[in-house]
Order: C-alpha cells, then sequence, then structure tokens
C-alpha cells in the first residue's frame, strides 16, 4: 500500500484501512472520477465496483456516450499500473492486442510475442467493439478475462489485469461470442443525457480531467485486502432467500444466468457490503444484481420492478397472503348473513306473504287469472356467542397482523432512507421508486385493514341467539342434560366431518330390548364402532329418560293442570315432526283452548279427566294413511326428535352445548 500523506483518510491498523477510512478513501476516488460528467454516475460506480471485485464491465450504446471515457478514468483509480485501449474490427489481429511476434524468439525456434505495452500487461483495459473480436482473438482473450492468464508460446503467464471494460454499439449476435458475454459480470446500457441533463451538457467547456491524490489511489495490496476481507462477509438468510427469489424469477422470464455468474454476482455483493463498512450482505445491496443478470437490455426494467416489489415483504406476513385471510372472512361473514330457513306456523306448514300483506300457506295466488308466487316469510338467522366470539376473534387476529406488517413497512421505509442515503454503491435516486413501492404496500394494507375492520364490526352485529337455556331444557335432570351435550358434541362434529345438513349428519337409532339398557342405543354412522362410548351411552339415558317423562306426563296430566299443558305441548312438538294431518291440530287447537279457559276448579282436575279421553282419542282412534296408529308413531318420536333439524329438542341440545361452554 502507498504511503499514506495528509489527504488519505486515517485509520490504518496494521497495515490495512479500517472500514470506516476505507469507505472514505472508496467515496473520494469515486466522487472524483465522476466529476465533470453528466449523468454518469452510476456507470462510474458500477466500475469502480467490478474493478474492485476483480470483474469486467461491458458498456452497451450508441457512440458518443462517454463509454471510452468512463475507461480512461478508472485507470485513475490504481496507481502504478498500465492501461491498454484498442478499437476492435472484423480485420483486428491478435498482434494488435497481444503484441507482435518476437523476431528473436523466432530465430530461436520459439513462438512468443513482444506483450510490453499490450493487453497481456495492462491492469486496466478499454476494447470497442468488443464483440467485432473474431475466433483468432478470442480464445486467447477468454483465458484472459476468466484466468487472468495468456499463453505466450509455451508458457502461460499469470497477467496483471484488474479489470476489462468492454464496449459495445450491439449485442453479440453469434453463438460463438456468448461465452465472451458471459465474462462480463457487470452490464450498463449507456444512453445520451436525458432533456434535463442536455443543459448542464451545453454549458461545460473543453473536457474535465479528474484529479486524484496519489495516496488515495489502490495498490495491488490493497485488492488483496479486500477480496480477503470480502470473503468473510456473511450472507444472511433474508438475502440468500432474495436470491433464490431471484434465480426463480430469471428462469421463469427466460433470463438466462449462468451457475458462475451467480457466484461471481454474490461475491460482488459481498464487496460491496465490506467496502461499505458492513459485515454481511444487505438486501440493499441487492439492487445491484439487476446489473448482472440481464440477457438483453430490456430485461433490466423487469428486474428492477421484480426487485421494488419485494421490497417491504419483510412483514409479519405478506399482504397478499393476508388479503387471502380478509377475503375469507368476508365470505363467512357473507354466509352468516345469507337468509334463514322459511317460516313455518305450527302445524309445519311454509309460510308466505299474501297479497294482503298477511302470511298464509298458500305458496301462490291468481291475480286476473294469471298465477302468481306469493313471497315466502324467511326467518332471522340468529347465533351463538360463540360462534360470534369465533369469528371476532378471527378477525381480530388478521388485523394484528396487518398492523404488525404496517410496523414492519414504517422499518422499512427509514432503513431504504438510511441505506440509500450513506451507501458507497447505491444509486440514490433508488429511494424515490422505493418509496413509492412502500406507499403502495401501506395503501394495501391499510385497505385491507378497512375491510377487516368492517367484517368484525360486521360478525358483532349478528343476531344474537339469547344465552339463556329454555325452562323445558333448565329443567332436564343432570344425567339427561349431559347426555344432551355429548350427543350433541358429536352431532356438529359429524356435521363438520360431512358437510352434510344438521338433519342428515346424524341418525338416531333405538336398539333395545327394554328401557333400562341404556348402552345399546347407537347412532347410525357407518361405523358404529366409531362412536364413542360416551354417545351410546347418551342415547340410552335420552331413550330411557324421554320414555319415562312422556309416561309422567301422560299419567299426572289427570291432577295437574300444568303438568297438563306441558303434555300438550310435547304432543303438538311431535305432530309438527311427524307431519300429522290438519284435523288432528284442529282437535288439539279445541283441547288447548279448553286447558286454557277451564277455572271450573282450582287444579282444573275436573275438565283434565274430559281432557285426557280427547287426547287419547287422538293418540289410539287416528291411524294415518299407513294404518299406523298414532301410538306406534308417537313410540318413535323421541328418536326422530333428536335427528330431525326441524326437532325442538335437537335445538335444545345445540343451544345448550354451545351456551354452556361460551
Amino acid at each position: 500500500m502507498a504511503a499514506a500523506t495528509s489527504s488519505m483518510p486515517k485509520g490504518s491498523v496494521d497495515g490495512t484501512l479500517s472500514a470506516s477510512a476505507l469507505k472514505l478513501r472508496l467515496q473520494r476516488i469515486r466522487d472524483a472520477l465522476s466529476e465533470g460528467l453528466i449523468e454518469r454516475d452510476n456507470p462510474i460506480r458500477l466500475a469502480l465496483l467490478a474493478a474492485l471485485a476483480g470483474e469486467h464491465v461491458l458498456l452497451i450504446g450508441p457512440p458518443g456516450t462517454a463509454k471510452s471515457e468512463l475507461a480512461r478514468r478508472l485507470r485513475l483509480a490504481f496507481t502504478g499500473q498500465t492501461y491498454f485501449e484498442r478499437l476492435l474490427t472484423r480485420f483486428s489481429v491478435p498482434e494488435e492486442l497481444f503484441g507482435p511476434l518476437s523476431i528473436k524468439a523466432l530465430e530461436e525456434d520459439k513462438y512468443q510475442r513482444q506483450t510490453d505495452g499490450y493487453l497481456p500487461t495492462a491492469a486496466v483495459a478499454f476494447l470497442d467493439e468488443i464483440f467485432k473480436a473474431n475466433s483468432a482473438i478470442l480464445n486467447a482473450l477468454l483465458t484472459l478475462l476468466n484466468e487472468r492468464e495468456f499463453d505466450n508460446g509455451t508458457q502461460r503467464v499469470k497477467t496483471p489485469l484488474v479489470s476489462v471494460v468492454g464496449a459495445s454499439n450491439e449485442l453479440p449476435q453469434e453463438e460463438e461470442l456468448l461465452a465472451l458475454y458471459d465474462r462480463f459480470l457487470v452490464r450498463y446500457h449507456v444512453g445520451p443525457v436525458t432533456d434535463e441533463g442536455f443543459a448542464k451538457l451545453l454549458d461545460l467547456r473543453g473536457q474535465a480531467k479528474p484529479a486524484i491524490d496519489a495516496a488515495l489511489m489502490l495498490t495491488p495490496s490493497d485488492l488483496e485486502h479486500i477480496h480477503a476481507a470480502a470473503m468473510k462477509v456473511t450472507v444472511p438468510a433474508e438475502v440468500a432467500s432474495l436470491l433464490k427469489a431471484m434465480r426463480k424469477h430469471c428462469q421463469e422470464q427466460k433470463i438466462p444466468v449462468s451457475d458462475r455468474r451467480w457466484r461471481k454476482a454474490l461475491f460482488l455483493l459481498q464487496v460491496a457490503a465490506h467496502t461499505d463498512g458492513r459485515a454481511a450482505v444487505s438486501v440493499w445491496d441487492c439492487w445491484l444484481l439487476q446489473h448482472c443478470l440481464w440477457h438483453r437490455p430490456e430485461e433490466v426494467t423487469g428486474l428492477f420492478e421484480w426487485y421494488t416489489a419485494r421490497i417491504g415483504e419483510a412483514t409479519v406476513q405478506d399482504p397478499g397472503q393476508l388479503g387471502k385471510h380478509v377475503a375469507a372472512w368476508e365470505e363467512k361473514l357473507k354466509g352468516d348473513r345469507e337468509q334463514g330457513p322459511q317460516k313455518k306456523d305450527k302445524h309445519g306448514h311454509r309460510l308466505f306473504i299474501g297479497a294482503d300483506g298477511k302470511q298464509t300457506t298458500e305458496s301462490h295466488r291468481y291475480d286476473n287469472r294469471q298465477q302468481v308466487e306469493n313471497k315466502p316469510v324467511i326467518e332471522t338467522r340468529h347465533y351463538t356467542a360463540r360462534h360470534i366470539k369465533e369469528r371476532t376473534g378471527g378477525v381480530s387476529w388478521v388485523r394484528e397482523q396487518i398492523a404488525a406488517g404496517q410496523a414492519a413497512l414504517n422499518a422499512v421505509a427509514t432503513d431504504v432512507e438510511r441505506a440509500v442515503k450513506s451507501h458507497l454503491w447505491l444509486d440514490t435516486g433508488f429511494v424515490i421508486p422505493a418509496q413509492r413501492r412502500i406507499a403502495q404496500q401501506r395503501e394495501l394494507l391499510s385497505s385491507l385493514d378497512g375491510r377487516a375492520k368492517a367484517a368484525l364490526s360486521g360478525f358483532e352485529t349478528l343476531p344474537q341467539k339469547s344465552g339463556t337455556l329454555p325452562a323445558e331444557l333448565a329443567a332436564l335432570p343432570p344425567s339427561m342434560l349431559q347426555a344432551f351435550k355429548s350427543l350433541a358434541a358429536f352431532a356438529l362434529s359429524e356435521q363438520r366431518r360431512s358437510g352434510k345438513p344438521l338433519e342428515e349428519a346424524l341418525t338416531v337409532q333405538a336398539r333395545h330390548d327394554d328401557w333400562g339398557n341404556a348402552h345399546r342405543g347407537h347412532v347410525g354412522v357407518e361405523d358404529e364402532e366409531k362412536v364413542p362410548p360416551a354417545v351410546r351411552e347418551a342415547i340410552g339415558v335420552l331413550q330411557f329418560s324421554l320414555n319415562g317423562r312422556r309416561n309422567h306426563y301422560h299419567e299426572e296430566a289427570r291432577n295437574d293442570s300444568s303438568t297438563l299443558r306441558t303434555y300438550l305441548k310435547l304432543l303438538r312438538e311431535y305432530l309438527v315432526i311427524d307431519k300429522a294431518p290438519d284435523a288432528v291440530f284442529k282437535r288439539l287447537d279445541g283441547i288447548e283452548a279448553l286447558v286454557a279457559t277451564d277455572n271450573t276448579t282450582e287444579d282444573g282436575s275436573e275438565s283434565a279427566e274430559h281432557i285426557i279421553g280427547m287426547v287419547q282419542a287422538i293418540r289410539y282412534g287416528n291411524n294415518d294413511r299407513n294404518g299406523e296408529s298414532l301410538t306406534q308413531r308417537f313410540d318413535q318420536f323421541w328418536s326422530k326428535s333428536l335427528a330431525s333439524g326441524a326437532g325442538r329438542f335437537f335445538d335444545w341440545v345445540a343451544l345448550g352445548l354451545l351456551t354452556d361452554e361460551d
């Protein structure tokens, strides 16, 4: 390393510069090389970084865009090094690049070139129209660029080559030039200055020559130290993940990137991190990859857009995934808000709105001899507190993830502004599209949060079932209530598993020799053995208890008018489920009216005897179309009520289970 002067950054330790001193030194070199050039900061940065990493730069663009000037300036960053440049044509011969043949060696029957002053002895070189190289030049050039070696006669000699700046007005067309094309890790399209820069171009007077203090110039020893330190720079998992994703993107876009190019690109990132004063590669360093991976100039935009689209993906969850969560909850809310079942009258007949606005069991009417369909009366769905709690809890979790994403985006915004402002190699203009992307992400997350908030409000305002158990259920013995709960839990699980309506998910069958044989009950699923023992026991308990309860109400009704009313209510439930004829309901209506108005005695016992007789007439005296007596069908009522979604008892079961666990 050259001896330090007063203009050289301080901080040398054991012959090497500290991280901060190295960064300041390179920053001064970078700024000096850019002085006097209009809109050429990026290619200067890239060319200098590539040289530090031992890589080559290809400049694509029309004539007169300062490509050669960039190369000539790059040589000024290195001390005591030779510079070589040549314009290649289809007629160029190897002697123009590698030196003429040695006459003296020929006299000694040796084939050697005099390489002094030519490409094999140069540290920095500029090869204009490099793809005009013919096959006689190509092979030697490939070895020189990649291995830094030159075959001079029978000897392969090491060269001091640091970096070659190649230039071309067009991309290579011949397949044999693709290997040469791949040797240039950094590629940059140089176009004319923009309209904004044109005025500055006109103000230039003469050709400005940059001045770099000799103490700032880099030596071969400096480059060795940089390479050795860069090899120790770590690659965090998030950077590795980004590189894997970018490789997949290149494959999808049919952008050919060799494994060798990926390895060289990674080392370039490590050099960028080290010279920027860091011990690990940053995701912001990956901005440089857009200039390493493209095969055609038009692909640069796609790579840059792909990269900027990943800014902010270090959130708790990707906004796209959060959007799927929100959409799922919105769909659930839509389903919960759907209209309920059609309302029925006390006989179980579906109700409609007639022309007079009143409810009717008629599904249609005739208006001017035209059949008009009556509008069904739809019941409002009501949900348990537990159902609503599960819904609101799920949406709240999504909102928490969105909030975490917003916080992460704020951190990213702060980080990118800091990184770009202080980064040695990044284009400062990168902060603008980065901020634009972050703003888009913020807007997206804000929109998602608004939708999630609306869904949360929708679930909170769903019609809610009463949290109080029906009196009929609350009055049940504890063992029977527990049986209801066991059966309900199994029924609901069967419904979720099968996807069938509730009334189809569970069918209860009675198999018994007597009511006391409780364990003989089972559920009608494919494999009886899969039915939990608790459920089997529950069915038996229900069968025994309900049958006894029925008989109890029938016998006690003779002496207690309140028990009689309960009995009549249970009988109506049975008749609805069993779809009894209207004539039966009319007779039951008359009996209930009589019970309601009978005040002849304090307990109604006198009329109760008469009423029981009428009830027995209904039970024993009315046969259905199949000749089966109502008594026979009454015995099946309790099992049917458990299996049918229309049954009150099953509604009680579900309500009892959910309410108890809220």
